[in-house]
């Protein structure tokens, strides 16, 4: 909320130096000399596209209030935002973590399992937490997970992910059903 409201105020702030009086007086024209002028100040190209998406969101609210009749921003697109590659252990480092001894305790069992599922089968920590016993299935070496949107897929799970869950299973014999991960 204070980002947009931040990038509501740099741009009201520009175009009254643009001796505009009122968002009604606002063109398109105004909003492309202010992306530039973020451009000229070497703002991101991530910020100028959270930026434009606050102009926009206001915008929208203008023509739902019936403020404004035509929508200026509409047709204007956001800058393309780079991907960053994620940083990432090497085979070796994350060898070195998996190949911890086995677990003398609940909590070791439970932070070696939690890492060897985020490595063998890239699931999301907000994935991770829901998993729940019903979803796993020992059988095909699988788990049943719930994504984003409430999408659910299927990841396999390798023998040694499966003996580092049973091994977390047997330190936490009162897990019967529910979630997998507790508080």
């Amino acid at each position: 909320l204070r980002a947009y409201t931040k990038d509501l105020n740099d741009f009201i702030l520009f175009i009254e130096k643009e001796s505009v009086q009122s968002l009604i007086d606002v063109k398109k024209q105004h909003i492309h000399q202010f992306l530039y002028y973020l451009s000229l100040k070497k703002h991101g190209e991530s910020t100028v596209a959270r930026k434009l998406a606050s102009i926009k969101s206001l915008f929208n609210f203008l023509i739902r209030k019936k403020i404004l009749k035509n929508n200026i921003v509409k047709s204007i697109s956001s800058p393309k935002i780079d991907k960053k590659l994620p940083i990432f252990l090497t085979q070796d480092k994350m060898s070195l973590l998996l190949d911890l001894p086995n677990a003398s305790n609940f909590k070791e069992s439970r932070n070696i399992l939690i890492l060897e599922l985020f490595y063998s089968t890239g699931v999301r920590i907000s994935e991770l937490i829901k998993i729940k016993l019903e979803d796993i299935n020992y059988e095909n070496n699988s788990i049943n997970i719930l994504g984003k949107g409430n999408k659910q897929r299927l990841v396999i799970i390798g023998n040694y992910a499966k003996k580092r869950l049973l091994d977390f299973l047997n330190y936490h014999k009162d897990i019967k059903t529910g979630y997998l991960f507790r508080n």
